[in-house]
């Protein structure tokens, strides 16, 4: 069979207007993956709108140049050609499947081992540690041209999902990914600072007086943030999870917090235990040592109905 990587790279030179599509809540390696994609497909003279669920993360704006990113709701037309990325489940795609036909022909690119291959082309890798890794071996083996424009997200996408190369994926492969991205005329140091460590005094306060809240079950190894996201407003998630992660002498990490009126996230960080069977079973998902799902309820109905599951699970773990 022929690589999937060409056959791919063919599909991208034949078509035209394509939407490029992610999960809600999109992260660092949905957006960068997202705008390598948009703006390699602009080199090459195609047409191309990026559309999440979600507004574009505040946090990633410095990113932006003159990228057409439209969220889900505000689509107004219907796409045949989609490429989706980062995402093990087409149905978290939310309100952007709207735009979608039956018909459309759609690329599925990602990393996620709980991937059912739900795209008429899929390049699924789960050992690869971000889908910006993927989208890197993409343009690489088809000899599609790199600019700092294109290796700029992409960078920023390997960067936050190796939790700026700490996490136990960031293997040799990794590392030269990001040698090879850093050659392209981009400053890793300044979007390092911006992508992980740039944060406002009120953010920094915001996040002091949450972390203040956590509780931890000594003998599950389990902490656990519950943030009803209604007084005290934080941003920056991913800043407290790596945080609570840190944690010494605990193996799983639950942070949970109010999207909106019946809406509650929950994210899962682990050393040992998989998060992403657990979050699989509550129609979330993920990887092995993070993942996440969405509930629909309150915060006391996720810790009834979610929280004493995970209990009950942790504790049939022999492993800790």
């Amino acid at each position: 069979m022929e690589n999937i990587y060409r056959e791919i790279g063919k599909e991208l030179e034949q078509r035209d207007n394509f939407l490029i599509c992610s999960h809600f809540s999109p992260d660092g390696d949905n957006i960068g993956s997202s705008l390598a994609i948009h703006r390699f497909l602009k080199s090459i003279g195609k047409r191309s709108i990026i559309s999440n669920q979600d507004p574009f993360p505040e946090k990633f704006k410095f990113l932006l140049k003159d990228d057409i990113y439209v969220k889900g709701k505000d689509l107004n037309e219907k796409f045949d050609n989609i490429i989706v990325l980062d995402i093990g489940s087409y149905n978290r795609l939310g309100d952007v499947r709207d735009s979608i036909n039956r018909e459309s022909f759609i690329i599925n690119i990602d990393h996620h081992i709980s991937n059912n291959s739900f795209g008429d082309l899929n390049l699924i890798k789960p050992k690869k540690a971000a889908t910006a890794q993927m989208v890197y071996d993409l343009l690489v083996n088809n000899k599609f041209t790199i600019n700092s424009s294109i290796a700029e997200p992409l960078y920023v996408g390997l960067l936050t999902d190796t939790g700026g190369f700490r996490y136990q994926s960031t293997d040799s492969e990794v590392l030269k990914v990001a040698s090879d991205l850093s050659s392209y005329d981009i400053d890793p140091s300044d979007l390092i600072e911006n992508a992980i460590y740039k944060n406002s005094a009120e953010d920094l306060k915001a996040i002091s007086t949450l972390l203040s809240n956590f509780e931890v079950n000594k003998k599950l190894k389990l902490l656990t943030l519950f943030h009803d996201n209604t007084i005290l407003k934080v941003d920056d998630n991913d800043m407290v999870l790596s945080m609570l992660n840190s944690v010494s002498n605990i193996d799983v990490v639950l942070y949970v917090r109010k999207i909106s009126e019946g809406l509650v996230k929950g994210s899962f960080r682990s050393k040992k235990f998989d998060v992403s069977k657990f979050a699989l079973k509550h129609g979330g998902g993920g990887h092995k040592n993070a993942s996440g799902l969405r509930f629909n309820g309150t915060i006391d109905e996720f810790k009834k109905n979610i929280l004493e599951d995970l209990i009950k699970d942790i504790e049939a773990y022999e492993d800790l």
